[in-house]
C-alpha cells in the first residue's frame, strides 16, 4: 500500500501497490516546500514514469487517475538492457515523448507516441543522434520536442554543471555551461 496525498484538499488515499520488487520503490506526484523533482509527466488526466525491477530492467508505468489504479506495465520501445538512461516529456499536451540515451550505440534516441492509452502505447521514431557529435554526456534530464524544425532541445547536467543542447537532423549544438553553487547568490555564478 502506498498513500496518495492532496495537499490542496488536505486529504490523503491509500492504494494498493502492485505486485512486483523494485529497485527504485519511490514514486512522487507533485511536490513541497523543500524539494521538486520530475519522475514522469502527466498526459490527458493519467500519470506516466519511468520504472525499473529487477526481471524486466525498465518499463513505463501509467497511474489512471480516474480509476484511481495503476495500469499494467508498457514496454519500453528499445531493449531495456542497453538503456542508459530515460526522460519523458509531453507533446502538445496529447503525445508523449521518450528520449533514450543507449548505452551500445552512445546514440540519443527520441520517440513519440502515435497512439497512448493507459493498456497500450505505439511509437514512432521522431530523431536519433550521435551525441559524440555533442562532447560530454548531457544525461537524462528534461527536454522539449520541436516539431516544426524536428529538433530536440535538451535540459541536463551532473551534479552542480548544467548544459543546454539543441540537436536535429544529425547536427547538435551545445549551449553555454554554468556552474551553480549553492552558496552562492545569481549574480556570482561563474560561466
Amino acid at each position: 500500500m502506498f498513500v496518495v496525498w492532496n495537499p490542496y484538499l488536505c486529504k490523503r488515499r491509500w492504494i494498493k501497490w502492485p505486485s512486483g520488487r523494485f529497485e527504485e520503490d519511490q514514486i512522487a506526484f507533485g511536490y513541497d516546500n523543500s524539494s521538486c523533482g520530475i519522475f514522469g509527466v502527466s498526459l490527458k488526466g493519467d500519470y506516466y514514469s519511468y520504472a525499473r525491477d529487477q526481471e524486466s530492467h525498465g518499463f513505463l508505468w501509467c497511474f489512471d487517475f480516474k480509476r484511481e489504479r495503476f495500469g499494467p506495465r508498457l514496454p519500453l520501445p528499445v531493449d531495456p538492457s542497453i538503456v542508459h538512461g530515460v526522460s519523458l516529456s509531453t507533446v502538445r499536451e496529447e503525445q508523449l515523448g521518450l528520449l533514450v540515451n543507449r548505452s551500445d550505440t552512445y546514440k540519443m534516441e527520441v520517440l513519440v507516441t502515435n497512439k497512448i492509452e493507459p493498456d497500450a502505447v505505439f511509437w514512432t521514431n521522431f530523431l536519433k543522434v550521435d551525441m559524440n557529435s555533442v562532447g560530454k554526456y548531457i544525461g537524462s534530464g528534461s527536454f522539449y520536442i520541436v516539431e516544426e524544425e524536428n529538433m530536440v532541445v535538451l535540459f541536463g547536467g551532473r551534479k552542480r554543471m548544467f548544459r543546454t543542447c539543441i540537436v536535429g537532423d544529425n547536427e547538435a549544438e551545445v549551449g553555454s555551461r554554468r556552474t551553480f553553487f549553492a552558496n552562492r547568490s545569481a549574480s556570482q555564478l561563474s560561466d
